[in-house]
């Protein structure tokens, strides 16, 4: 009788151990975990990588704010704070879940008043890596590249992305030399390097291929006429000071490449840029439309 009242002592003090802790447990809120995009600083993270559902602890914390990727334009928020990602407090306890694939940044307040950032890249979040250190602070949503007719993916790449066309996607070359080849047989193609960059740059398996002010980078765009018009790199920061997309456009006739780091997540096929950054094209759409009216206008005349 003794140990049956002590088992019901125990399970009654059990439940109001539990009922006690939980009642102090607070869910944080959307606007409790609002981090403001502009707080966080400028400097270069490399997002420890973490597998979606991933819930991080944290100790002595008064507040815990949540930056996740933002809206294609804008500062609104692409993710929904307590859906694809929750957070709490208890006591000065406290942690985030990461339920939803992508990069995030997180703002531990401790109670001492001092504060501390957090990146992760949840779910495989990777970001195109761009030769050197950018500041990667903020991104944004962007389309998920096209593909195009042939795209060459650098066997350098984790997880090689999905792309939104159904062209050819190889990511088995590892020279660049045997990259040159298998585009030398196409005939007036839309080509989409994916690998890695920087401004005015492109590499391919860890090697400068090129390179705006080099005659190389001339002589390969030349021996490009015909098989290839319009060329697009898929890197980081390649299209930033658009000298060697201009070039390439001259050459070919069309070209783009991204102004700042672009990353993305295979499992979900999302693609996010970095800051302000943009796809350059060249020309731009606006630009062909106004010379298709003016070769129409031009026939009109002829005829009249």
């Amino acid at each position: 009788m003794k140990t049956k009242n002590l088992i019901i002592g125990l399970t009654v003090l059990c439940l109001l151990l539990f009922v006690s802790s939980t009642a102090w447990a607070t869910l944080l809120t959307a606007e409790q975990m609002y981090l403001d995009p502009s707080l966080v600083p400028e400097d270069y993270y490399d997002y420890e990588d973490q597998p979606t559902g991933y819930t991080v602890l944290f100790h002595d914390v008064q507040r815990l704010q949540v930056l996740p990727p933002l809206q294609e334009s804008g500062n609104d928020y692409y993710f929904t704070p307590t859906v694809d990602y929750t957070g709490d407090i208890t006591g000065t306890d406290g942690s985030i879940t990461f339920d939803r694939a992508g990069p995030y940044f997180v703002l531990a307040t401790y109670t001492d008043d001092s504060s501390e950032f957090f990146d992760f890249g949840i779910g495989g979040f990777t970001m195109l890596a761009h030769v050197g250190k950018p500041a990667t602070y903020k991104w944004r949503k962007m389309k998920q590249p096209k593909g195009g007719d042939t795209t060459m993916v650098d066997p350098t790449i984790p997880k090689s992305p999905h792309f939104a066309g159904s062209g050819d996607v190889n990511d088995e070359l590892t020279d660049w030399d045997d990259v040159t080849k298998e585009l030398l047989k196409l005939t007036n193609a839309h080509v989409e390097l994916c690998g890695h960059g920087g401004p005015e740059k492109f590499y391919w398996n860890s090697n400068l291929v090129l390179n705006d002010c080099t005659p190389e980078t001339d002589a390969w765009l030349e021996s490009m006429k015909g098989h290839i018009n319009n060329l697009t790199f898929i890197s980081c920061s390649t299209g930033s000071g658009c000298s060697l997309v201009t070039k390439a456009a001259n050459k070919l006739g069309a070209s783009a490449g991204y102004t700042d780091c672009i990353g993305y997540i295979r499992c979900t096929n999302e693609w996010y840029i970095n800051n302000d950054g943009t796809l350059k094209v060249i020309p731009e759409p606006g630009t062909i439309a106004l010379l298709g009216l003016g070769a129409l206008a031009l026939v009109r005349r002829r005829r009249a």
